[in-house]
């Protein structure tokens, strides 16, 4: 496996964009519940929140500049760590779009679709092993997520 610093930059990046939908479109659907539109899907989505935001501190714990630059990265560690806030993220999200439709939350199913989109690109990356070399950790190689419409684009900005 490389320990390219630019390699390892490049994955980090690539596990960050996923993430980044992930929390964004969570964030918005929160706000969404807290103001009675999504009204009972909070549970739910607070667990792919905090999840994702788990799972985007262990990439940026294990992947981080310090470690590249140290030559301690553990890519197969980080791959076996990220697969149980994955997993929970993706039983969580199963549980929410199914509660769309009885909470009269229509409205969240492109968001939820986005999500999917994102954690399915990051479950490709996972299930590869995240080596760094693989032609399988490229956007290229992972499900398209879709940008928001322009009156629902994230509200926050994210570092990549």
């Amino acid at each position: 496996m490389s320990t390219d610093p630019a390699a390892l930059s490049h994955l980090r990046h690539e596990l960050r964009t996923p993430l980044n939908h992930i929390i964004g479109y969570s964030e918005m659907l929160l706000e969404d519940a807290a103001d009675g539109r999504a009204t009972g899907l909070e549970p739910g989505l607070r667990t792919v929140h905090e999840n994702a935001q788990r799972l985007l501190a262990l990439v940026n714990d294990f992947l981080g500049r310090a470690r590249v630059d140290a030559g301690e990265v553990d890519v197969p560690r980080l791959s076996a760590e990220a697969s149980t806030p994955l997993d929970a993220i993706v039983t969580a999200l199963e549980a929410v779009k199914l509660q769309v439709h009885g909470a009269g939350a229509d409205g969240a199913r492109d968001d939820l679709e986005r999500i999917a989109a994102a954690a399915a690109a990051l479950h490709t990356m996972i299930s590869t092993g995240l080596d760094p070399d693989s032609p399988r950790a490229t956007p290229e190689s992972v499900p398209t997520i879709a940008p928001a419409t322009p009156s629902r684009s994230p509200r926050k900005s994210w570092a990549c």
